[in-house]
């Protein structure tokens, strides 16, 4: 978004020298790892179009920017009552998203399927958006079929990894049950031992004192 507002009122510009387009471009920043990557190179026409050169191939992130349009559209508050500023902001944004969205590069993706994708991909945990994002290939906007067929697969791979997890609880525990229950037997034949060797000591001694 930042890249295609600055290209459309700087970087294209035929009234700014290049020079000036670099200082601009630090100044439009914000602090960060892209204001550090150019922040010390010296103002001048060729660093300029390093500078730029550098910052598109870095950060030219059609999926990032495709859901950060369409986050700033889904995210607006509804109207709690009728306004002219809220309509306003309202039919302003949709059309800023337009725009915006023309600019991505879906490729082949049509824009019914970046709505669902938007959609599934805002209300999975951090954990399978993170794998998912490592998934893919290269920054630009997944197919919906793609993220789908992920998705089932991420559900086999936790479905089967609860199931080990399960079956190794189950054995650890039968084991423990075996080791108490021949503890128990070992306990169980000492007593009758003690007991027997008791029994046999009285009857002893009852027939001693008979004879």
């Amino acid at each position: 978004m930042f890249r295609s507002k600055f290209s459309s009122l700087i970087a294209t510009s035929t009234i700014c020298s290049s020079s000036e387009k670099l200082r601009l471009l630090i100044e439009a920043l914000s602090d960060g790892k892209a204001k550090e990557t150019i922040y010390d190179l010296q103002i001048n026409d060729d660093n300029w179009v390093i500078a730029w050169t550098g910052m598109t191939d870095s950060y030219n992130s059609p999926r990032e920017t495709l859901h950060a349009c369409l986050r700033s559209l889904l995210e607006l508050p509804a109207l709690i009552s009728q306004s002219e500023t809220g309509l306003h902001k309202l039919i302003s944004n949709v059309r800023t998203t337009r725009s915006q969205l023309k600019q991505v590069q879906l490729g082949a993706v049509t824009e019914a399927e970046v709505l669902y994708l938007h959609f599934i991909l805002d209300r999975l945990d951090s954990c399978t958006l993170n794998e998912f994002n490592q998934s893919l290939p290269n920054n630009d906007v997944p197919a919906l079929d793609t993220c789908i067929k992920f998705l089932e697969k991420q559900t086999k791979n936790v479905g089967l990894t609860n199931e080990i997890r399960t079956n190794s609880i189950s054995t650890l525990n039968d084991s423990k049950s075996q080791v108490r229950s021949r503890k128990e037997h070992r306990v169980m034949i000492a007593t009758s031992n003690s007991e027997c060797d008791y029994t046999f000591h009285s009857w002893t001694r009852s027939r001693q004192v008979l004879y």
